[in-house]
This record gives structure tokens, sequence and C-alpha cells, in this order.
């Protein structure tokens, strides 16, 4: 009950019982009393309302403030009572003496029948409200979650893998039960060893990438955003802080002029590399997971990790080398779905449909990586091991670099040479006929229709180059055993070409590497080192035991290499050595600059 209502009733029978005790001639009005009216407690009494089914041998209920109409007593003694200290508070319905109740009937007035069926959205919006004053607790099941995530769009199909990840059950082959290229079993065997049970041996995960490219448009905050490198981006000549200041873009743009006639289509970036779940002290396990990310947004949403789509993630323990084509079956044939076709879109920020199609402008990766989305080696044997003869004597080489290929003759050389994708039959035989010319395989990338018109297909993650770099000078400086480039195999090489007449080996210390107690005044100034916001606790990462660095993430490399490293060594090593660490910390922190220009890059080039 409504508080002012209350303290109403509450006013009223305070004035009511008064009343009683003052006067016998008084008249009675309560507050939900609007059809009968009685002048007198003796009215009262002698009202019709009083059955007789409530009467016991002549005697009533009591209904004063004492008795509380529980004892049965005389009309005479209630009519007493009832002048001395009137009626009990809160009794305006007299139930208990035959007065029916009229809160339920005035309750419902004016209100439709409470049957009546909600609408859809009605129910929708009562179950939403129905929700949020439950507690934010986990379901009780995996089940019940998936149920609960489906509902927000986040689709994903589980496809299963031959375990020798030789294929994939999908699209024409998803009916069958061994696999195509080892003849080995989908699924596993059950107790029962005349049937296979449901369970394959390997899965894979893989999240559809076109409602994620629709949802960008259906929000506010991102459509508008999305038309940046467009609309609200000024090209300077010669200057270049976006993708699509870089002369690839303009080329694909020149290429494909219907594609570009249309800002909202969307350019994408791959990228991939190996993770392991568990962790560095957890069992072997690696995942190689498949991430695109848009490149029209601004820099600074560009690489946000909101706007990173996990597309594909390639199951493990091990990495999938070559067989990673495999796995980016769905994807490629998605983003030629896109090309071709593309998907009707709605823009919120225009408030209107259009036809939204994407492309794959390149991948991102480190030099492993790289081998195994192109399909060219980085490892093994190469003609300069083979041939010695020339490297002997001081022979003088004036001869420059081969030239760059261009796509046509890099893809008419693939041709030539008979390559063919992992995912053809009889892939193994074939491909390994041509390794010896540094090919391993025919990408499927080229099955993008516009990938041969990409003036650059594959690009080094700089991050990853820049923890590499650090860590081979770094570690040799500081002199760390097992981790420094200039160790016992590196003094041997060195007696090929330098020998002494007397044959003496030496394996003193090098004139650019530190002593221990340099090696100890540089960790303690690192253990001290603060920035400000945009790189960890560096303190962290020093053992002063064994003065060195240990555990430093690529993001810390990165930092240290660019800002500190002129600084902490000034002192400490030859000028002439300093100089050429100080040159190449100001040429990664020129090439990994917001914005760069043409006349920057030339120079660090030089």
């Amino acid at each position: 009950m409504p508080t002012r209502i209350w303290n109403l009733r509450h006013t009223c029978n305070k004035v009511q019982n008064q009343l009683v005790k003052n006067s016998k001639q008084i008249t009675f009005h309560g507050l939900h009393r609007s059809c009968v009216k009685h002048p007198s407690v003796s009215s009262w009494l002698l009202n019709r309302e009083i059955q007789h089914r409530f009467i016991d041998e002549d005697k009533i209920k009591c209904p004063c403030i004492k008795c509380r109409k529980i004892p049965y007593r005389e009309v005479d003694i209630v009519k007493t009572h009832l002048y001395k200290v009137g009626f009990v508070e809160e009794y305006w319905c007299w139930d208990k003496h035959g007065e029916k109740s009229t809160d339920d009937e005035n309750t419902f007035l004016g209100v439709d029948d409470s049957n009546t069926n909600f609408s859809e959205s009605a129910c929708s919006y009562r179950d939403m409200v129905i929700d949020a004053m439950t507690p934010n607790l986990n379901n009780s099941s995996l089940y019940e979650n998936k149920k609960l995530i489906q509902a927000l769009g986040l689709h994903v199909e589980m496809i299963d893998c031959c375990k020798y990840r030789c294929m994939i059950y999908w699209r024409r082959d998803k009916d069958l039960y061994r696999c195509k290229f080892c003849n080995a079993d989908r699924y596993k065997r059950s107790k029962n060893l005349a049937r296979c049970s449901r369970i394959s041996f390997k899965k894979m995960h893989y999240f559809p990438l076109t409602p994620r490219l629709k949802r960008l448009y259906a929000s506010q905050a991102t459509a508008t955003s999305m038309r940046w490198h467009s609309e609200n981006h000024a090209h300077d000549v010669g200057v270049m802080c976006h993708p699509s200041d870089s002369e690839a873009w303009k080329h694909f743009d020149k290429s494909h002029p219907s594609f570009a006639a249309e800002v909202c289509n969307v350019r994408l970036g791959l990228s991939t590399d190996g993770f392991a779940p568990h962790g560095a002290y957890g069992k072997q396990y690696s995942h190689w997971p498949i991430i695109l990310t848009p490149y029209n947004f601004p820099p600074s949403m560009c690489m946000k990790e909101p706007y990173m789509f996990l597309t594909a993630l390639v199951p493990g323990p091990s990495n999938p080398k070559h067989k990673i084509d495999v796995f980016l079956q769905p994807v490629v044939a998605e983003l030629e779905q896109l090309w071709e076709d593309g998907v009707v879109t709605y823009d919120i920020s225009v408030k209107q449909n259009f036809h939204l199609r994407a492309a794959l402008k390149w991948t991102i990766s480190d030099f492993p990586a790289y081998a195994i989305l192109s399909g060219w080696s980085t490892v093994g044997n190469h003609p300069y091991r083979k041939h010695k003869n020339k490297f002997r004597k001081n022979p003088l080489v004036i001869e420059g670099h081969p030239p760059n290929k261009n796509v046509e003759q890099t893809l008419r050389e693939i041709e030539q040479l008979g390559l063919v994708k992992v995912t053809e039959l009889n892939v193994d035989d074939v491909n390994k006929r041509c390794g010896d010319h540094g090919w391993k395989k025919k990408n499927i990338f080229w099955d993008l229709p516009y990938w041969k018109t990409n003036l650059i297909r594959h690009n080094f993650d700089v991050m990853h180059i820049v923890k590499n770099v650090f860590e081979n000078f770094f570690y040799t400086v500081m002199d760390v055993k097992g981790k420094m480039k200039d160790n016992v195999v590196a003094r041997r090489d060195l007696k090929l070409y330098c020998r002494k007449r007397k044959g003496v080996e030496d394996n003193e210390r090098a004139y650019y590497t530190l002593d221990k107690n340099q090696k100890k005044v540089i960790c303690q100034w690192v253990e001290k080192l603060r920035f400000p916001d945009h790189v960890s606790n560096l303190g962290s990462c020093v053992d002063l035991t064994g003065c060195r660095l240990f555990g430093m993430k690529i993001h810390d490399c990165h930092v240290f290499m660019q800002r500190s490293m002129p600084i902490a060594f000034r002192e400490m090593l030859p000028q002439q050595v300093w100089e050429a660490l100080a040159e190449l910390s100001i040429f990664f922190k020129t090439l990994t600059t917001t914005l760069i220009t043409t006349k920057d890059m030339g120079r660090i080039e030089t």
C-alpha cells in the first residue's frame, strides 16, 4: 500500500474513534464506504449486513480495539466497548460481520482482462526487465551459455579436420568418413569397435566475417569512421600516415575502379602467428589464430582490439607449416564471395542500403610465418652455401642484387614449375620435385581474382624484427652466455679468414662487450627506470645476480631500443660502436613513427 494512502486511512481511523467516544449520534464515513452509511453505533448493530451466520447464540464478534474481532460478546457489551474505546484500527471492511470485500473489485476497475496476450515486443521487454533484476551470474551449463551467445549473433562453425591436417571435412567433403589423402578415420573409435563414434579427432573454429562487417555499419559509433580514409583524410603528397597513402593502395584503386568508387567497401589485412595457450611452463601446444583487420578506420582505431576480427582458429598441437592453407579455405571462400557477389548492408549514418564488398590487401607476419603463408622457403639450403669456392681467396663481387620480380613474373614462375596447392591430391609428390627452386607450394591466396593486382602481398611485422635485432645486439653487448652472437663458433669462423702466424687462439673479451661492473650499472639503471604510461615496468625483467634482462615482451624491446638504448650505452661503449647502435635506434624510430615522408624513407634507406 502506498505511504500516502496508509497515512490518510490512519488519520481517519483516529478521528472516527474519537467521535465514537464523544457522541452517541455519530455518522461513520469509511474510506471505502461509498454505498452504505451508518448514522450511529446502534444503527450499525441493527444493519442488515450483520447476517445470521455471523451470530453465535445472540452474540457477535466485538470489533473494538481491545477485543479485535476475536471473542463473541452480547450486543450490549459490544455497544459499550465501541462507545468507550472505538473500533479496531484499519477495520474498514466489516468482513467479520457479513460485509463483502470491495478491495478486489476496486483494484481491477478499468483494467482489461489479465489473460490478454502480450505482443511480441512487450514480451521481449518484460523478459529483459526480469533478466535485469536477477543477479549477473553464469549459467549452470555450457549449453545454456552457448544458447545465450547465439542470441547475440556471434555465429561459429565447427569444422572437422583430419588428425594429420591433410584436409577439412567441408562443403563437398563434409560427408566423408575417411581422409582422401591419408585414409585416416574421421571419428574416434568408440568402446564398441564395430562402429565409430561421432567425436572427430580434430576440429577447427571458423567465425564468419560478413556479419561483423555489417555490424560496423549498423553502429553509429563506427559507421562514419568506416569512410574516413576517403572523406575525412587529407592526402598530402609525400606524406604517409595511413595505408591509404601508400602506392599499393592507390595502384589497387586504379586497377579496380568499380571497387574504389564505393568508399564503404572494406580493405582488409590478414595476420597470423602461433601462441601457446598454456603458457611457457604448461603443456607444449601451438594455436594459430587467423585475424582480419579493416583498414577503413583512422589510425587511432585501425589497430584497436575491438576491430581485429578472429576469423579462424587453427588447432594444435604443433605448427601447421605449409598446411595452413587447408584451414584458410573457409576464409578465402568468404573473401571471394565478398568480392564477387557482396552483401546488401544498411548504413545507419546515411540511413540507406548499399552493396558491401571487401578485398584482402596483404598479409602481415613474422619471418617464419611469411614462409608458411607465401610458400617461399626462408630456411634450409641456398646456393651460397653450395658454391663455397666463390667466397675463397678474397673474391670481389661487384654485381648487385637480382632485379625484383613483378607479380606476373612470380605467378608465371610458379605455374612453370608445376606447383600445386596443398588442398589438391598428390600435392607432396608434385611439390617435392620443385623444392630446389625455393618454392614449397602455390599458396591459396592466388584463388582470389584480385590477388595478382596487389603490389605488396606479404609484409613483415616490424615489432618482431625490432625484437630480434634488439636481442642480437643487446645480448652480445651484455655478454650473455647462450644468447650472444660472439660465441665460440663465431670465433672459429673468423679463424678461417684471420689466421695468426703462430696459431694462438684468441678468446679474449671483445672491445664492444661490457665487463661485469658495467653490466651491473646498466641493470641498476634499468631497474630504476620509469616511463609515463606506454611501457610496462622494466624493473621486473632485471636479474642483478646474473647481470641480464629476461622476459621482455615485444613492446618492451621496441621501447627500449628506440628510447633508452642511446642513453644507456653512451658512456659504456667505444664511440664508433655507440654511433652504430644510435643510428640503428634512429632507423627503427623513424620507420615506426606515426607520420613518415618520402624524404625520411630515402634517408634511412641510404
